[in-house]
Formats: structure tokens, C-alpha cells, sequence
């Protein structure tokens, strides 16, 4: 099966914006955690309508879907609002969407929720282009508040873009009942050596790591995150000695 995840925005176009923290480059980063996620099923074909910091119209959009023909398309997205209180994930589908997407929308959000532990606000409809003008089952997910202090904090962190991620693909396997490779199967099953607990207890005692998915591909900005605050101490060292 064909996916294409959609991440909004992008080049002249930040999207929603607080601070030093822009719609377009939060959505990205969870994007291409889903692809990467998603590269481990059987079957699957994935591909991103921009897999750089530039800008799309919404048309070139759903013309990349419509043209490579997927068979589901998840637009990402992060929402705001001028009431700071506002907060919570939503996913919608367009205003007389399928069937499809409706249960492609459902699972998705209920991952989200499960995943992320944020207020639900449940499966909405709307008559955005991203969901009118594709032609295959497709939703639309607002992964929390930018505009909430709670949500934009949570959305400079790794963790929360990997819950989102996580979500997001989950709902996929849930619906289209999607399989791991069978070389991925192997190693996720495969037990820990001794040496291997060691360095895993290790690591989760520095807060490198949740000490999940131990086997799961690691991508550059999961392997920033953990390796930043290594390198604040060794720079706070340094100065110390000046």
C-alpha cells in the first residue's frame, strides 16, 4: 500500500508560531519519524510532499498524492488559538468524507490520545482542501496547541514527536493491518544480552533513554536530542577551566 504523510507548511510559510517554535519545522520532524517508522512493515510504500524546509500550495499537495496514487493520506499539523487554555489533539476528515476515512481518522486519534496522554477532542470535519481535494481516505491530525504552554513545551521535546509518531503509525497498522518485516520480527524479539541490559540501564539512568524499543531505528534528530545535554555538561566543563 502507498502512504503519504503531508507535513504542513513550510519555507515562507512557518504556520502557527510561538517564539523560536514554528509549526512547519515540529511537523517535519514528526513526518519523517512516521516514514522511517513505517519502512519496517511489509508492503508499504511511503512518501513525504516535502522532505525539506520549503513551501507547497495546497493544490501541489494533493496532486502529489492524487498523481502517485496513495491509498491514504495524513496531513500533520499543529493547532493554536488566542485562548492560551486551549489545548488537546484532533483529527479531521473533510465534511462528507468516507467511510474510510472516518476509521482511519478514529484509530489515529485514539492512538494519539493513548500515546501523548493529552485532552481529546475527539474526530472533527472540515472542509480543508488537504481532505476535499485527495482522492483516497485521508484525515488530518492538529498534534496540540502551540498557543498552550504545556503543549509548546512538550513539542520542543523528542519524546512527545516520537508519542505523535508513534501514534500516527500505529493507527495506520491498526486499520490497513499492516505486518512487520520478517527481519524486523526477528530482531525485535531477540532478548538482551547481559552486556546489552547493562548498557540499556545505563543509558536510561543518564536520561539518554526511555529504555524502549531497544532494536527500533534511530534517527539523526532522536540521536540529537539525547546527545545535546551531553554536550551542554562538557561545554559547562570547559568553561569552568577558563
Amino acid at each position: 500500500m502507498k502512504v503519504l504523510i503531508d507535513p504542513g507548511h513550510g519555507g515562507k510559510d512557518p504556520g502557527a508560531v510561538n517564539g523560536d517554535l514554528h509549526e512547519a519545522d515540529i511537523v517535519l520532524k514528526i513526518a519523517k519519524k512516521v516514514v522511517n517508522k513505517l519502512s519496517q512493515y511489509d508492503n508499504v510504500q511511503t512518501k513525504l510532499s516535502r522532505s525539506t524546509d520549503v513551501f507547497l500550495e495546497l493544490k501541489e499537495r494533493t496532486d502529489i498524492a492524487n498523481s502517485w496514487g496513495a491509498d491514504v493520506l495524513i496531513s500533520i499539523h499543529i493547532n493554536s488559538a488566542t485562548n492560551k487554555n486551549a489545548n488537546g489533539i484532533e483529527t479531521l476528515i473533510y465534511t462528507n468524507g468516507s467511510n474510510e476515512s472516518l476509521v482511519i481518522a478514529s484509530s489515529v486519534q485514539s492512538q494519539l490520545i493513548r500515546e501523548a496522554n493529552r485532552n481529546n477532542r475527539g474526530v472533527k470535519k472540515a472542509n480543508f482542501h488537504m481532505l476535499r481535494e485527495s482522492k483516497m481516505p485521508a484525515c488530518l491530525v492538529e498534534c496540540g496547541f502551540i498557543s498552550n504552554a504545556i503543549e509548546s513545551s512538550l513539542m520542543k521535546t523528542d519524546k512527545f514527536l516520537e508519542q505523535c509518531a508513534n501514534a500516527i503509525v500505529k493507527g495506520i497498522v491498526e486499520v490497513y493491518k499492516l505486518n512487520l518485516k520478517k527481519e524486523v520480527v526477528k530482531v525485535a524479539n531477540r532478548p538482551l544480552t547481559d552486556r546489552e541490559k547493562e548498557i540499556q540501564a545505563e543509558a536510561m539512568e543518564l536520561g539518554i533513554t526511555d529504555g524502549k524499543n531497544p532494536f527500533e531505528p534511530v534517527d539523526r534528530f532522536y540521536l540529537w536530542s539525547a546527545m545535546i545535554p551531553l554536550a551542554k555538561r562538557v561545554r559547562a566543563l570547559e568553561e569552568k577551566k577558563k
